[in-house]
């Protein structure tokens, strides 16, 4: 009888195992595996070109394809970025399909565009060219007023108020180069220091000058490209 009962407890004990096996092997196969690619955000930052860049990481190198447009993307240390991409129709939502040679269904991603940091540049610059236009004329009438005769008249070069002519009498042609040279720097330093805090609240520029003389319409001198507070003497002429 004890033969029995141990007989029959074990049976019960394989039946449990072979049971709870079975389950394990059901709840693995029901799991789902790690995607091969991950983005590091699906929220992309794009400019007002309609360009954006795209990061992740991958096992391996693939294909990328967004409308008619495929590109080979390799990757490295498992990390990959795509720079450029880009969307004349300026989306706020597109899909994205990613693929390997050696598997059946690709990847299919959508991605947000944002276009946020444009949008508060966009509205800065129209808001800084309004200022410029309401501002510049009243401070370069205020500028040759200031001067006791010195500049005659100022004003934007094909309305662009970030390259000034500066007109100045004719007198200082005759002048030795030396105070030409004075006269072109003091001015000119004080009309940058001026006007630079209308056209470039950042202070990281100032306008670039041209003097000329009244009635002949000569060139005096100029700004430098690279260092606009520097003036180079263009009429050298002694007399």
């Amino acid at each position: 009888m004890k033969k029995i009962v141990s007989i029959g407890v074990l049976l019960c004990l394989l039946l449990v195992g072979c049971a709870a096996e079975k389950e394990r092997e059901k709840t693995g196969a029901s799991e789902p595996s790690e995607p091969w690619i991950t983005f590091d955000t699906t929220v992309i930052e794009a400019n007002e070109y309609g360009s954006f860049d795209l990061s992740g990481t991958s096992e391996s190198s693939f294909t990328m394809r967004y409308k008619k447009t495929n590109r080979t993307i390799l990757v490295k240390d498992n990390q990959f970025k795509v720079q450029a991409m880009y969307d004349k129709d300026f989306p706020d939502e597109l899909e994205i399909s990613f693929e390997r040679s050696n598997d059946d269904e690709p990847i299919v991603q959508r991605f947000t565009l944002d276009y946020s940091k444009y949008i508060a540049k966009n509205e800065a610059d129209e808001q800084l060219a309004k200022d410029v236009e309401e501002r510049m004329p009243p401070l370069l009438e205020t500028i040759v007023a200031e001067s006791k005769g010195q500049i005659l008249q100022i004003e934007p070069v094909l309305g662009n108020y970030r390259m000034l002519k500066v007109v100045i009498p004719l007198s200082v042609k005759y002048e030795r180069n030396g105070e030409k040279k004075r006269i072109m720097d003091t001015l000119g330093h004080d009309i940058q220091a001026r006007t630079a805090e209308v056209l470039y609240p950042d202070g990281e520029k100032i306008p670039y000058l041209y003097f000329r003389y009244n009635e002949t319409n000569e060139l005096l001198g100029s700004s430098q490209l690279l260092y606009r507070n520097r003036f180079t003497l263009s009429d050298a002429e002694s007399y």
